[in-house]
């Protein structure tokens, strides 16, 4: 089984007449028929963007969320347009792939064993340890508070940690601040359930507005060297599915979109995993 980490380039399909890939969705249209319906989707390389629309047939074969990356497979007919015949989320590490990162497939499998405490003892900087400890001792506040965290927000919140320690990055400090800011990024934008999301232009959900806040005041007082870097994620870092956000330069915070996107705001719906190659 292989992965599709080396996309083709979207200005390369008039060289084919089928495509199968990784690639990200931009936009959805719904268009009605007499005897159905089909999608015209925008698909997007990190380059390139190519509209195309689903094949009738292909309609049980969608699953999808805008903003997400999917696999594609599409052919070209004769009069040059393309159609989709499958589209399917995939997992995060399938995504990452596609962006060139390097996944620990092995590290994964072991990382699904651990319980969240245990994979945030990964996180090396003195600084960001002290961090999580007054942020547990705040959240633990809010739970005596009667502030309640469902089972939805717990997997989340697993889902994200077991992916983002899987990453290869450049430096230590870079996974840590993935890893501690990213797992806050992944509450916001996905805090109380499937039903409502966070939306930090909106500022609607008070309560994980306020402990944001909070832990902003706490950084500007004493770990002012971190305090820049949780704003840029915090709040200059659009969701990739809610408002269809770009992927940011920042290698970090590109795998923190990624793996909220794919692992969080995903979650409950059948993510591709392996692919078999063309």
């Amino acid at each position: 089984m292989k992965y599709y980490s080396n996309q083709l380039p979207i200005k390369t399909f008039q060289k084919y007449s089928c495509i199968k890939g990784v690639y990200r969705i931009l936009d959805a249209v719904h268009y009605d028929l007499l005897s159905g319906f089909f999608y015209e989707l925008t698909l997007n390389d990190g380059q390139s963007k190519i509209k195309m629309c689903t094949a009738c047939e292909s309609i049980e074969r969608l699953d999808f969320s805008v903003g997400a990356f999917a696999f594609i497979e599409a052919v070209r007919g004769a009069g040059g347009h393309w159609k989709i015949r499958e589209c399917r989320l995939v997992t995060s590490e399938v995504a990452l792939k596609s962006l060139g990162f390097v996944f620990d497939s092995q590290r994964y499998t072991r990382a699904r064993m651990q319980n969240s405490s245990e994979l945030l003892t990964e996180v090396s900087s003195e600084q960001l340890t002290e961090l999580i400890l007054v942020a547990k001792n705040r959240l633990l506040a809010r739970v005596e508070q009667g502030v309640l965290f469902d089972a939805w927000l717990k997997s989340s919140l697993k889902r994200f940690l077991s992916n983002i320690v899987c990453i290869d990055f450049r430096s230590q400090i870079e996974r840590d601040y993935a890893i501690v800011f990213g797992l806050v990024y992944s509450l916001f934008i996905n805090c109380v359930g499937p039903s409502k999301r966070f939306d930090m232009r909106i500022k609607e959900d008070l309560t994980f507005l306020e402990l944001g806040e909070e832990v902003e005041l706490f950084l500007d007082r004493h770990l002012p060297d971190l305090s820049s870097v949780f704003k840029e994620v915090i709040y200059k870092t659009d969701p990739l599915c809610s408002v269809i956000g770009d992927l940011k330069e920042v290698e970090y915070i590109k795998a923190i979109q990624v793996v909220a996107c794919q692992e969080v705001q995903c979650f409950g719906k059948k993510l591709l995993g392996n692919l078999e190659a063309a």
